[in-house]
C-alpha cells in the first residue's frame, strides 16, 4: 500500500513536531507519574513493594516487650514529708515519699536491679533567677538515702531551667529490700535534713498506681484507693 506524499514528506514542522515530543514526552511521563504515586498514597492503596512493608509493619507485641512498659497499677505507700532549702539561686521544696515494688518503663535500668523497691522523692523546684539563660539544676547532689553506714544517691538525672520557671519532678532511688526503715538525707550535705522513711506508720497512705520512668524522670499516676 503506498501512502499519500504528504505522509512521507520531511517538512520543517515535523521535525519541530518530532524534537518536541522527543525531549517534551519523558518528562510529561515523570510528572504523572509522581501524581499517580501521590494518590496512591493519599487513598491509602497498597503498593506492591515488599522492601517498604517490611520496613513499615511494626508488631506492637515486639515494641511493648522492647520497651518495658508494664502499665499495670501496682501497690504504691505515700508518705507526706516537710523540707525546703536554697542554693545557687534555685527554690527545692519536698514534700511526699512514694515506695512502690515496681516502675514501668525502665529502659536500659530494667534488667539491672533484683529484689529491688524503690523510694520515690517528690520535689518542688523555682529557679529564682530573674535573668539568664537556660542552665542545669543539680538534683540529685541534694539527696541521699542511708541505710546504716551506707549511703545511696538516686539514679542520675539532669533539669535544665530558665529563670523564673518552675519544676516538678520526681527523683527515684533502687532500694534494696533487705533495707529497714532506711533514713532520708535531703538539703545541703553538709547540714542535712533528716527523715525515716517509716512507711508502716499510720500516716501513709495506699495508693493505687504507675510511676513511668521517662527521658530520667519519673512521671506517676497514682490514684488514691
Amino acid at each position: 500500500m503506498q501512502l499519500p506524499k504528504s505522509f512521507t514528506t520531511v517538512t520543517t514542522f515535523s521535525k519541530i513536531l518530532a524534537m518536541t515530543l522527543f525531549v517534551g514526552l519523558p518528562f510529561f511521563g515523570f510528572y504523572f507519574g509522581t501524581k499517580y504515586q501521590e494518590a496512591l498514597d493519599n487513598t491509602g492503596c497498597p503498593v506492591n513493594d515488599d522492601s517498604s512493608q517490611k520496613t513499615t509493619t511494626v508488631s506492637p507485641t515486639i515494641v511493648q516487650k522492647e520497651s518495658g512498659i508494664n502499665p499495670n497499677p501496682v501497690l504504691i505507700k505515700e508518705l507526706v514529708v516537710t523540707a525546703q532549702w536554697q542554693d545557687n539561686s534555685v527554690s527545692y521544696s519536698l514534700d511526699k515519699i512514694y515506695l512502690t515494688p515496681e516502675i514501668a518503663d525502665m529502659g536500659d535500668y530494667r534488667n539491672n536491679f533484683n529484689n529491688i523497691t524503690w523510694v520515690v522523692a517528690h520535689l518542688n523546684i523555682r529557679d529564682r533567677r530573674t535573668t539568664g539563660d537556660r542552665r542545669v539544676i543539680p538534683v540529685t547532689n541534694y539527696l541521699r538515702i542511708r541505710n546504716l553506714k551506707q549511703d545511696l544517691s538516686p539514679i542520675d538525672n539532669e533539669l535544665y531551667m530558665r529563670p523564673q520557671e518552675n519544676a516538678s519532678v520526681f527523683v527515684i532511688f533502687p532500694v534494696s529490700n533487705e533495707w529497714v526503715k532506711p533514713t532520708l538525707l535531703v538539703g545541703l550535705l553538709k547540714q542535712p535534713k533528716t527523715i525515716l522513711l517509716d512507711f508502716d506508720s499510720n500516716k501513709v497512705k495506699s495508693l493505687n498506681g504507675v510511676f513511668l520512668l521517662k527521658q530520667g524522670f519519673i512521671e506517676s499516676y497514682p490514684v488514691q484507693q
